[in-house]
C-alpha cells in the first residue's frame, strides 16, 4: 500500500479520533493538529495523483501524435506507390502501343532499302527515306526505352507499405482515464 493511499485510508478514522480528543477532554490544539495534518497530506496525494494524471496525458498526446504522423506517411508512401505502380501500367501499354507500328514501320524502312539496292526504286531518294525512317525508329524506341524505365514487373503490395501494428496502435490507441484519488 503506498504512503499516500494510507493517509487516504486515515483521513476517515482520523475525525472519530479528533472527536474523541474534544469530548474526552482531550487538547483541543492537538485534535485540529490531528485533522490539519490528515488534510494536508490528503491534499499533496491529490495534487500527486493529479500531477500523475496530466503527465500521463500528456504522453499518451504525444504517443498518438507520432502514431498519427506515422500513419500519414505510411499511407503517403502507399500513395506514391501506386501512382509510381499505376505509372508504369500506364507507360507499359504506350510503350507495346508504339512497338507495335514502329515494327511495322521498320520493316517498310528495310524493304524499301533492299528494293533500292536491286535498282526498282531511284535509290538516292530510296536511301535518304530510308535513312530518316530508321532514325525516327531509332528515337522512338529510345523513348519507349526511357518509359520501360518506369514500368515495374512487381505488384505493389499496400500490406507490405503499410504496418499493420502501426495500424491497430491507433485504431486501439489509449485514452486518458480520469484521475481516481484513493
Amino acid at each position: 500500500v503506498s504512503k499516500l493511499s494510507t493517509f487516504t485510508v486515515m483521513l476517515p478514522m482520523a475525525f472519530p479520533l479528533a472527536t474523541a480528543l474534544c469530548f474526552r477532554g482531550g487538547d483541543m490544539n492537538v485534535a485540529i493538529g490531528v485533522l490539519i495534518l490528515l488534510f494536508t497530506a490528503l491534499m499533496i496525494g491529490s495534487a500527486f495523483k493529479r500531477r500523475e494524471f496530466i503527465l500521463q496525458a500528456w504522453e499518451l498526446a504525444a504517443e498518438k501524435e507520432k502514431l498519427s504522423k506515422d500513419l500519414i506517411e505510411a499511407q503517403a508512401r502507399a500513395t506514391r506507390s501506386a501512382e509510381m505502380a499505376a505509372f508504369g501500367q500506364m507507360a507499359a501499354g504506350i510503350a507495346h502501343e508504339i512497338n507495335t507500328p514502329l515494327a511495322i514501320v521498320s520493316l517498310s524502312a528495310q524493304s524499301l532499302q533492299a528494293e533500292a539496292e536491286h535498282g526498282a526504286i531511284p535509290a538516292d531518294l530510296v536511301l535518304e527515306q530510308a535513312a530518316q525512317i530508321e532514325s525516327t525508329v531509332a528515337r522512338i524506341a529510345a523513348i519507349i526505352s526511357s518509359l520501360k524505365v518506369f514500368t515495374r514487373s512487381d505488384q505493389v503490395d499496400l500490406a507490405k507499405e503499410i504496418d499493420p501494428n502501426l495500424l491497430m496502435q491507433m485504431v486501439k490507441s489509449k485514452e486518458p482515464k480520469a484521475p481516481t484519488f484513493d
